[in-house]
């Protein structure tokens, strides 16, 4: 049962947040496009990451995710610490499984009884790894806790097999109704006014190396632009090179702006820097 669900929730995410299709732009014209939804978020970060590893220039830093990730946190003023830990754990994994699995969760508990105890232990230990986490000051983020959205997804199978396994079926059925309609807006909210970016990138690439404000954008404009992750940085512009640069119009996940994400960072071009190009919601400048 628990496969046939995840096979459900798959193929709804596939059906719904992946539909297509996705315009291919040269020179601002529509020359083709890919049946699928354009590739947005950890997709392009995570291509980059591979290229990057394919290169060879991968696994060369072994406390890469301690630094840079503290470093993150302080650019882009990140919520971390106790306080923060404790108001943003319950609202990750709500985020992550959603109120309906929770409570089948809480039903399959019940179901086991005392054998619960074996398989909620690991995901207090992941709680505990979590606060941890905040009083080091590293970013608090949702992707730490998914380990103990595995142990309410499978509590959540439980709650199908014991006495109560009637609610337990409503509330997995309320659960697949909730998660489509969440994925139904998915890339909307992941990339917002990113789509102008892209254009911009690629209609006229910007020469390396490429300054940002923040680190979001870094795997997107190289994607975009054909360039290696190293050739762009979250770091002020030098004597040469480009300027990407967000306005104050728009909200998006990589350029900052909107609920839930950090405000977006305008930097002000160097003397010799001259216009690219530009949309209402981002600047291109370029020395090369």
């Amino acid at each position: 049962m628990i496969l046939v669900v995840a096979f459900g929730v798959r193929v709804s995410y596939v059906a719904i947040a992946k539909r297509g299709p996705c315009p291919i732009k040269v020179a601002g014209k529509v020359v083709g496009s890919y049946p699928s939804a354009c590739t947005v978020g950890d997709q392009i970060f995570y291509n980059a990451e591979a290229n990057t590893i394919a290169h060879g220039h991968g696994f060369t830093e072994p406390l890469w995710s301690v630094t840079h990730t503290r470093d993150g946190t302080e650019i882009l003023d990140r919520d971390t610490g106790l306080g923060a830990a404790l108001e943003l754990l319950p609202r990750h994994v709500n985020f992550l499984v959603g109120p309906f699995v929770l409570a089948a969760a809480v039903v399959g508990a019940i179901t086991l009884g005392r054998r619960a105890l074996w398989v909620v232990a690991p995901a207090a230990l992941i709680g505990v790894g979590f606060l941890f986490l905040a009083v080091a000051g590293l970013s608090l983020q949702s992707r730490y806790l998914v380990g103990i959205a595995a142990v309410a997804a499978l509590l959540a199978g439980v709650s199908l097999t014991g006495r109560w396994r009637w609610i337990g079926a409503a509330l997995l059925v309320g659960a697949a109704v909730y998660a489509a309609g969440d994925l139904a807006d998915t890339r909307e909210r992941l990339d917002d006014d990113a789509p102008a970016l892209e254009e911009l990138v690629r209609e006229a690439p910007p020469c390396a190396p490429v300054h940002v404000p923040t680190i979001r954008p870094v795997p997107f404009v190289a994607f975009w632009a054909g360039l290696e992750p190293a050739q762009v940085v979250a770091t002020p512009p030098g004597p040469r090179g480009s300027l990407v640069t967000p306005t104050g119009v728009g909200e998006s996940w990589i350029g900052g702006g909107g609920p839930g994400n950090p405000g977006r960072v305008e930097t002000a071009p160097p003397d010799g820097f001259a216009p690219l190009s530009e949309n209402e919601t981002w600047r291109i400048y370029t020395k090369c």
